[in-house]
């Protein structure tokens, strides 16, 4: 190959990469792989949604599995505690200077465990006119101003998005047996009797 020429490449089935031809043959085997080997402490062979990637938009992953990463982590931690509070402090006044940044993160983070994207959430927004699904009301928490994503505890399938109060009593219905009879009689009991002052 001369200079200033470029090396030749292949295109990756799996995963649509511009690999270069020497070592493509190696970028095929790790992309097309199932199971892995940790070459940590376990030493199991893992499925390979057990490892890290090394990187978001690799095929490549850490040779150790996630549970020996989390125990080198903790071992890490211990002998140097002094980190975790300087990394904490960090944190909080990253925090501090860049709300928006973080609430976006936040968001995005919350939306990843329900399964949404953010253009699903913001069409949820759009359909329920950027009220709760069940009171219709805006989110009236000091906390934070957005509408929580309401899911069944069941099946963990997306349902709506509702304000925080909404959301509370309605995880109470679902996951407390009787919770509702329970209310209506407390309820109950104290318009029928005098409350005691």
């Amino acid at each position: 190959m001369r200079r200033g020429q470029k090396a030749p490449r292949k295109l990756c089935v799996k995963c649509a990469a511009d690999v270069p031809v020497s070592v493509f043959e190696r970028h095929v085997r790790a992309c097309m792989a199932e199971v892995k080997t940790c070459i940590g402490p376990c030493g199991q062979t893992l499925q390979i949604s057990e490892f890290y990637k090394i990187r978001q938009d690799s095929p490549w992953r850490q040779g150790r599995c996630k549970g020996c990463l989390r125990l080198q982590v903790d071992e890490w931690e211990k002998l140097h505690p002094e980190h975790k509070k300087v990394d904490r402090d960090y944190a909080r006044r990253m925090r501090i200077k860049n709300p928006e940044k973080f609430r976006l993160k936040d968001l995005k983070s919350d939306l990843k465990k329900r399964g949404l994207s953010l253009e699903g959430f913001e069409a949820l927004l759009v359909m329920q006119n950027y009220v709760c699904a069940l009171c219709g009301q805006p989110n009236k928490s000091k906390g934070r101003q957005r509408l929580a994503v309401d899911h069944s505890h069941v099946t963990g399938q997306t349902r709506g998005l509702l304000c925080d109060l909404c959301n509370h009593a309605l995880e109470r219905l679902e996951t407390v047996s009787g919770w509702a009879v329970l209310a209506q009689q407390y309820l109950d009991k104290y318009t029928s009797t005098e409350i005691f002052r």
